[in-house]
């Protein structure tokens, strides 16, 4: 930046927070109740404004100064093909071609200034460089294409003639500028203090070069417009309506031109090709990584355009994922990193911050790149020292060890959970599958974000309730009991213990046998079936098929019902799996499963329905 806008900061206006001498520039997002979802916005922020002046006072006047770009993938492609500056693609093909896609009255009036700015330089600062003579021939040179900007009015052109006059003008302008120049440039060849000067001339030398063209091109769509009017079928439509409409408006004479627009319309239709077809034929996925290029090209293009050495550019993305398939989502995530790489070796650091839901997206970052948005308008940040923290807190051996292989398959394997709203902690498949049909039951888990991690053991809990704890992630867990595990860190309305050690011999404490065996029989094929049976039939004669034993257990004595009860409980520790405590679950009668479940799952519902109503 130069003097004059470094200045500009520090203005009461500017963006200098003056205290610190520091430049803030915030993404911010919040949980928004009305819409369910996070709001983003990206602005500067001074600490001595109120927050109605940073947000409007300020902060448009100013953000061209500070390298960052906001684009959303899910943002419509069409509405995009524009040439608008508004919009990423006609920033875009503005930063490269803007002189071409301004009407021709602005390149006419931008022409005539430049002109005047350059006349205005000479009378100023070369009379030390040049001879009077050559000053005055500059002089004159300017008046020329200054009188031909103010003496005609290229909006008016109608006839070919018209646009013929104009083009010859302007060539014998461009050509006698252009010899001009070159005979300028002969005289002196290596004069310093005219270099800023020729480079001025080079400049209104492809100005005139880009009006002639497009006052060409107009001429081209006059002839096109005329030639098809003049033709037999449209002479006759035109006639036939201003026949109908004389009748209908008597003092108005209604007649149609064919191609009325100017060719700054024309030029702004454009149509963008993606292999064979359109973009807008394409699926919104392609569309949605079209929007992400859009967003990258703007940041190169400005970039490259403006010179800048800024230390850091922002890049916002809003909803990476969307409309992508999981793997499109990990590979947008990859291409972005190799677009950092691409940046640093070139000595510019690039900051991508993307919001995301996707846990696609969230396995290819790293724990300490993450910003969790929590409903309750609070952010926590994952650093490098916290696992360390977190360590110090447990009193088993290799804690640090342990919480870290947790952590890693925390943010990989189960990186849903960091999207969720509460989280259920169980210690085995078979209790995976049961509570997930629990929860499935009355409502839905997904509904209200609750997700379920497998600690696999008792032992592992204690670390996985650490890092959640660390995360600020609400939780509850489903402890067996008499295992006895470390649990002491997590709190008692979290933490709900079975009365017996495990999930078989809770459910077993019902005593719900034939309800236990229709589950294991609609579980093992029928092979295996055929072996419990046989084995059975040593205390149960007549247990030839699954229905036969059930309708033996009302007459059982006390040992058939201690053989049966070690039987059951060794067919159902061999069926286990999350698919059989699914079935498990679903066969059971509502008053056979044991309440320590049922207390756990509304918990954690109780829990996800408070942050729902923004507690």
């Amino acid at each position: 930046m130069t003097d004059h806008d470094i200045a500009a900061f520090h203005h009461p206006l500017g963006l200098i927070n003056a205290s610190t001498n520091t430049l803030k520039l915030h993404f911010e997002a919040k949980w928004d109740a009305d819409e369910q979802d996070v709001v983003s916005e990206c602005y500067f922020v001074r600490d001595d404004l109120t927050e109605n002046q940073r947000r409007t006072d300020y902060i448009r006047h100013y953000r061209e100064y500070v390298s960052h770009y906001f684009t959303s993938s899910f943002q419509s492609s069409e509405h995009e093909l524009t040439f608008s500056q508004r919009q990423s693609f006609g920033k875009i093909i503005r930063s490269f071609a803007g002189d071409y896609l301004k009407p021709i009255d602005v390149l006419n009036n931008h022409l005539s200034e430049s002109v005047k700015q350059l006349k205005v330089g000479v009378d100023l600062t070369l009379d030390e460089t040049l001879p009077e003579t050559e000053r005055n021939e500059i002089i004159a040179q300017c008046d020329a294409i200054i009188g031909f900007c103010n003496d005609k009015d290229i909006l008016q052109l109608e006839t070919e003639t018209d646009f013929d006059t104009i083009i010859q003008d302007l060539g014998e302008i461009t050509t006698n500028f252009s010899t001009f120049v070159e005979k300028l440039k002969t005289v002196y060849p290596d004069e310093v203090d005219l270099k800023e000067l020729f480079g001025k001339f080079d400049a209104l030398l492809a100005q005139l070069g880009v009006l002639t063209q497009r006052v060409s091109i107009r001429k081209d769509l006059s002839r096109w417009g005329t030639s098809l009017q003049a033709t037999g079928s449209f002479k006759n439509a035109n006639e036939q309506l201003a026949r109908v409409f004389k009748q209908l408006l008597l003092d108005q004479e209604l007649s149609f031109q064919m191609l009325p627009i100017g060719d700054e319309q024309l030029i702004g239709s454009v149509s963008v090709m993606l292999g064979d077809f359109p973009l807008g034929d394409h699926g919104d996925g392609y569309k949605a990584i079209f929007n992400i290029g859009l967003g990258l090209t703007e940041v190169l293009a400005g970039e490259i355009l403006s010179n800048r050495r800024s230390s850091i550019t922002c890049l916002f993305i809003e909803e990476v994922e969307h409309n992508l398939h999981p793997h499109m989502q990990r590979h947008i995530i990859n291409q972005l990193r190799e677009l950092q790489r691409n940046w640093a070796e070139s000595g510019r650091q690039l900051q991508i911050i993307l919001t995301t839901h996707s846990p696609s997206c969230l396995k290819r970052v790293s724990p300490t790149e993450l910003i969790q948005l929590r409903s309750d308008s609070h952010a926590v940040k994952w650093t490098h020292d916290k696992l360390e923290d977190l360590a110090s807190t447990l009193t088993s051996r290799n804690s640090l060890l342990n919480l870290r292989r947790w952590s890693e398959r925390l943010f990989g394997e189960f990186a849903e959970v960091l999207l969720s709203k509460v989280i259920i902690v169980v210690e085995g498949d078979t209790e995976l599958g049961f509570i997930s049909a629990l929860i499935d039951k009355s409502d839905d888990a997904d509904y209200f974000g609750i997700a379920l991690i497998n600690a696999s053991t008792g032992n592992n809990i204690q670390y996985i309730a650490t890092l959640l704890h660390g995360l600020e992630i609400p939780f509850v867990c489903i402890a067996d009991s008499g295992d006895n595990h470390e649990l002491s860190m997590i709190p008692e309305e979290h933490l709900f213990s079975t009365h017996e050690r495990a999930l078989e011999k809770e459910v077993m404490s019902s005593n719900c046998y034939d309800e236990i065996l229709k589950v294991i029989e609609s579980y093992l094929p029928q092979s295996k079936i055929d072996n419990i049976l046989a084995d059975m039939r040593q205390t149960f004669p007549n247990a030839h098929s699954i229905d036969n034993l059930i309708s033996e257990i009302p007459q059982i004595d006390e040992n058939q019902e201690k053989i049966l009860t070690d039987r059951v409980l060794k067919w159902m520790k061999d069926c286990k799996g999350i698919e059989f405590g699914y079935l498990l679950y679903k066969g059971l009668s509502s008053a056979n499963i044991p309440q320590i479940y049922k207390d756990a799952v509304m918990r954690a519902k109780s829990i996800a329905k408070e942050m729902n109503n923004g507690a």
